[in-house]
């Protein structure tokens, strides 16, 4: 079977986003099929592999209508590469699935005050409602968007597949001894409590996070370490000078440390050497729990995160899980953070059990092998 991949993001690029396709495509070729992943083309990156990098729509369109292809997966968000994805195949008359993941409306698409962002916005609405309603599969992260999918586009259940996000539990697993390595290479105690933060810039409340818990980790002499996925865009470059502003600000040199663009199968080393990770998050009702908090909990660390207020997949997640401690309250968050540090080992338990709950409930082939059923049944 030939599986094409239209994606925002490839490698060498980082993020989630890119470990979640890398591994749809390792799992389809390891079980005899073809796969091969389209991304935008942008400065110095250059088609590898089965990667082949695009200019703009135009380009894309044209190296679809010239590929040879049984069904093609479209990865959203952003919205736009899916739709004309969509419409290439109802052209060739080949089948398509849409890989939602986070709603683009919802998430990183929001009306603004200006008639021309509220006339962008309303354009990407109509694009999203096209894509879904004329997907021939829609792969969600958890039935709390799926459903929501079902009441928003009138679509039927039948056409929705939840492939939540997952962990590879070869490459992202604990080992005490590499921890202890990043530990020395950073210049962080052995007896330092580690707060660990994975992710990129921008959705994330990372300053108000720092500036809410400046005066618990310097109490507990904690270290906050930040695991940073980022491109060397003036955006990118102006985002890190601020975390680094607000350090010095705070006072926090000593507590804090940050590194860019760990390749992903490095990730484990890093939280081997933590104790404790965090995730904050302040808006997106319709938001699912996203990856690095399964990385976490795979490698037996407990988690802290401030959730978005109203969100149900995180209050379900939770609920489900007894992963750490989540709030959607600043205060609350520091309250709790204060008595995990001043008391730890009851807190490390949790840690303990959700490597367990990822070999049960969240790997990534348990995902893949879903998928791929789906596909083999369009043949």
């Amino acid at each position: 079977m030939k599986i094409c991949i239209v994606c925002p993001y490839a490698n060498p690029e980082k993020g989630a986003a890119i470990v979640r396709v890398n591994s749809f495509s390792d799992y389809f070729i390891s079980k005899g099929n073809e796969a091969i992943i389209f991304s935008p083309s942008r400065a110095g990156l250059m088609s590898q592999e089965n990667i082949v990098r695009y200019q703009g729509i135009f380009g894309l369109l044209k190296l679809l209508w010239k590929t040879d292809f049984d069904v093609l997966i479209g990865t959203s968000p952003p919205i736009t590469q899916p739709f004309f994805a969509m419409l290439m195949c109802k052209l060739k008359g080949k089948r398509f699935v849409l890989d939602s993941k986070d709603i683009f409306t919802q998430t990183a698409a929001k009306p603004g005050t200006a008639g021309k962002k509220i006339i962008k916005f309303q354009i990407y609405a109509l694009m999203e409602m096209i894509a879904h309603r004329n997907s021939d599969k829609i792969l969600v992260l958890d039935s709390t968007i799926g459903k929501w999918l079902e009441k928003r586009y009138s679509i039927p259940e039948s056409r929705i597949l939840v492939a939540p996000n997952g962990v590879d539990t070869k490459i992202i697993r604990l080992d005490l001894a590499e921890g202890k390595k990043i530990r020395k290479k950073l210049g962080i105690g052995l007896n330092s409590r580690v707060l660990i933060y994975l992710g990129g810039l921008g959705d994330e409340s990372y300053i108000d996070f720092l500036q809410e818990s400046e005066a618990i980790i310097k109490k507990s002499s904690a270290i906050v370490l930040f695991v940073i996925a980022s491109d060397e865009t003036q955006i990118a470059m102006n985002r890190i000078a601020e975390i680094e502003s607000t350090v010095k600000h705070l006072g926090l040199k000593d507590n804090f440390r940050m590194v860019k663009n760990v390749p992903h199968k490095e990730v484990y080393r890093y939280l081997s050497a933590a104790d404790i990770g965090i995730d904050f998050w302040e808006n997106f009702e319709l938001f699912a729990v996203p990856v690095k908090i399964l990385e976490y909990m795979a490698c037996g660390l407990p988690v802290v995160v401030k959730t978005p207020k109203n969100n149900e997949s995180f209050r379900k997640f939770f609920l489900e899980n007894d992963a750490g401690f989540q709030s959607d309250n600043w205060k609350e968050l520091a309250e709790n953070l204060h008595r995990i540090l001043e008391n730890f080992a009851p807190f490390k338990q949790k840690g303990k059990n959700n490597a367990a709950i990822i070999k049960i409930k969240y790997t990534r082939d348990a995902c893949n092998e879903g998928v791929l059923r789906v596909l083999k049944e369009f043949r």
